[in-house]
């Protein structure tokens, strides 16, 4: 699956769909995965600091201060969501920028939208197909139970795939499992996971 056909193709196995040759496809499955391949896509990497689609980046310092004082940061363009500052700053996000204290640099961690599947662990690139097909399958065959099994799998995937990824680090310390137990119950993300 090192292709977002393959993946998009093993989505679409699993609700008994037939496999297209590319997203630009003029048929149904074609035209809703190049819909919503990427949207669904970006909403998983943002759900887990996915060692994959981690990057470090030297901020550009915008020559306008914050108001009410502290330096104002451009965010990268290709920003997930961020994981921290390597500088240990304090710091907000504010309309696209990052705003933290009086200092002329600031180094960011953070997920970045990493669209290249041949990058994606395999347990990854399963997951992502799981929910694809979850988020497909009353479009395309219209089965809410199909979707509700597929929902199901997509979670225990998912959950499976980042537990796997954050094992994968010795600098990960993972204070608690309820970040992933809880956002994969639909609950509200809790600050007790963190990383790096």
């Amino acid at each position: 699956m090192g292709s977002v056909v393959g993946i998009v193709n093993s989505a679409l196995s699993k609700i008994g769909v037939e496999p297209i040759a590319s997203l630009s496809e003029e048929s149904k499955a074609g035209r809703l995965a190049n819909r919503t391949f990427y949207v669904i896509l970006d909403a998983l990497l943002y759900d887990h600091y996915w060692n994959f689609a981690i990057k470090r980046q030297a901020l550009a310092l915008d020559p306008t201060p914050a108001i009410g004082g502290g330096s104002k940061f451009v965010l990268p363009a290709d920003m997930e969501r961020p994981i921290r500052l390597l500088n240990n700053y304090p710091y907000k996000i504010e309309s696209g920028f990052l705003i933290t204290s009086n200092v002329s640099e600031a180094n960011l961690l953070y997920v970045w939208r990493n669209h290249n599947p041949a990058t994606f662990t395999s347990k990854f690139s399963e997951a992502l197909a799981y929910r694809l097909a979850a988020e497909w399958a009353y479009p395309l065959v219209q089965s809410v139970s199909l979707g509700e099994s597929m929902e199901k799998k997509a979670k225990s995937f998912t959950l499976d795939a980042a537990a796997t990824d954050a094992q994968e680090d010795y600098l990960d310390t993972a204070h608690s499992n309820q970040f992933l137990d809880a956002h994969f119950a639909e609950s509200d993300y809790p600050s007790t996971y963190e990383r790096y």
